[in-house]
Order: structure tokens, then C-alpha cells, then sequence
């Protein structure tokens, strides 16, 4: 038969053991979810990287695409650009690489508003891409591009 100290001893021995052991396992528990969480932050501070937007008529000219194919096509565009460039004028850009961006518009004489990509600048035209020299409508019901350029930064000076 145990004696009352050798009972005292090995209790406190199996205590301090339990002890260490459920102190392992919180710290490894805390361990697992801070890089978990380091982890889900790093991906989603770095965005994925993406090229930039091929030009259509460039790529079709690599291709061997003949030149008439590519006028005419063009002036496909600028038939319609007429009409948009009658009742809007850009007065700037905020724009990336990647087409995102904000363009400041002044529409049929109203004040200057900015427009994101993909908003309805008039009731059949949307405004597709935001770049840092041309501006790309799409219109709604038939899907017709236009563009319009950005006009020059002015100087500093």
C-alpha cells in the first residue's frame, strides 16, 4: 500500500505532467491559427499580377491580318464615336495599367462627374476600360466599342 506522501508525490507529478501537456497543445493550437491567418493576409495584400490588355489591331497585324482589315474595322469604331464625342468630353483620368480606373466626364454640359469602369455614362453607352490615353465605350444593346482620348496632363510649370 502507498503511503499518504507517496500518493501526495505522484499526484503532483501527474498534475504538473497534465499541466505541461495541455500547455503544449494550446501553444500549438495558437501556433497553427497565426499562420493560418499570416498566411490568408499575405494573399490577400498581394493581388495576382496581370498583363496588360493586348491591342486588338497589333495582335492581328503579328498575325498577318491584311491592312484593309484593319481600316476597315476601324472605321466600323468611329462611326459611332461621332455621337459620344458630341455629348461627352473627358476632362481626366485616374487610371492603371490593368483597364481600372476613374474618368472625369463632363456629359450633355453637366458639371464634371466621375465615372468607374462599368458605369452608364448615357442610357445605351457603358464605359468599358479606363486607360492612361483612351477612354473605351461599349454600347448596351449592340456592342459597339468607341473611344475617345484623354486629354494631355498639364504641365507643372
Amino acid at each position: 500500500m502507498l503511503s499518504k506522501s507517496h500518493f501526495w508525490s505522484r499526484s503532483v507529478t501527474v498534475g504538473v505532467w497534465c499541466l505541461l501537456v495541455l500547455s503544449l497543445a494550446w501553444w500549438a493550437r495558437q501556433g497553427l491559427q497565426t499562420s493560418g491567418d499570416a498566411a490568408a493576409a499575405l494573399s490577400a495584400a498581394a493581388p495576382a499580377w496581370q498583363p496588360p490588355a493586348a491591342d486588338p489591331k497589333q495582335v492581328a497585324r503579328f498575325l498577318g491580318a491584311p491592312d484593309e482589315a484593319l481600316n476597315t474595322a476601324g472605321a466600323q469604331e468611329t462611326e459611332v464615336a461621332p455621337a459620344l464625342s458630341q455629348r461627352v468630353r473627358v476632362t481626366g483620368v485616374a487610371a492603371s495599367e490593368s483597364g481600372e480606373g476613374v474618368a472625369l466626364l463632363v456629359v450633355d454640359g453637366n458639371p464634371v462627374r466621375p465615372y468607374a469602369r462599368g458605369s452608364a455614362v448615357l442610357p445605351d453607352w457603358v464605359l468599358r476600360s479606363v486607360g492612361t490615353k483612351t477612354l473605351e465605350f461599349a454600347h448596351v444593346s449592340n456592342g459597339q466599342q468607341a473611344f475617345l482620348p484623354v486629354p494631355p496632363r498639364p504641365s507643372s510649370r
